[in-house]
């Protein structure tokens, strides 16, 4: 079957404390495997990087927030000038 879903994550404060919910990275990453586009805003990137599936690539965030959210995916490529 093919991916046919957009998943499309938002920021913002509530993803400080979803970072450390297992139960919840779980259930988004098997949502993220089975989206043909995932997309972020914001903060939004922090939960994606959490489920491991940003690893070795670029993404990136807020610049406010991006050291919060490069802590959030050591792996991950984050990109500090890119939108």
């Amino acid at each position: 079957m093919p991916k046919e879903s957009i998943l499309l994550l938002p920021g913002g404060q509530g993803t400080r404390a979803l970072v450390n919910d297992s139960e919840f990275i779980l259930r988004l990453k098997e949502c993220v495997l089975a989206s043909k586009f995932c997309l972020s805003v914001c903060t939004g990137s922090a939960l994606i990087a959490r489920t491991g599936e940003l690893n070795g690539l670029k993404a990136t965030s807020n610049k406010r927030s991006l050291e919060w959210v490069k802590s959030c995916g050591l792996a991950v490529k984050w990109q500090e000038r890119a939108r």
